[in-house]
């Protein structure tokens, strides 16, 4: 169930609990590898953050291509949507690092739905 904390942030942002099952996709970062997955822990109109699936090596800067983002709740994506990769954190409080991304250039039409399911799901 999406959660929303007080907090002073640019933009609101949803919360997943692990029971979402919030998954996205993404393409390769080379050539002939397999796509990765990483676990969503929140998502605003600027970007989101998930907990890596998996044992890729991702560096703040690199640029990731969202494929899809599927699970419980109704909110889901199938495409291409760059994003940049920000912060990295990797500690005992995570089981996998955690990956914050800004959105690069998002279509309009995927900010605009993205932003009326954040503001009307989280009150």
């Amino acid at each position: 169930m999406p959660v929303r904390a007080n907090e002073n942030r640019r933009y609101r942002r949803i919360y997943f609990d692990p029971a979402d099952w919030m998954m996205a996709t993404f393409e390769p970062l080379k050539v002939g590898e397999p796509p990765f997955h990483g676990q969503l822990m929140n998502i605003s109109i600027n970007g989101l953050a998930f907990q890596l699936v998996g044992n890729i090596q991702l560096h703040v800067g690199d640029i990731l291509t969202l494929t899809h983002l599927e699970g419980r709740l109704p909110i889901t994506f199938s495409g291409r949507l760059q994003l940049q990769v920000k912060w990295i954190m990797a500690n005992n409080f995570f089981e996998h690092p955690a990956i914050g991304c800004e959105f690069v250039n998002p279509p309009c039409e995927f900010t605009d739905r993205l932003g009326n399911f954040i503001y009307n799901e989280v009150k």
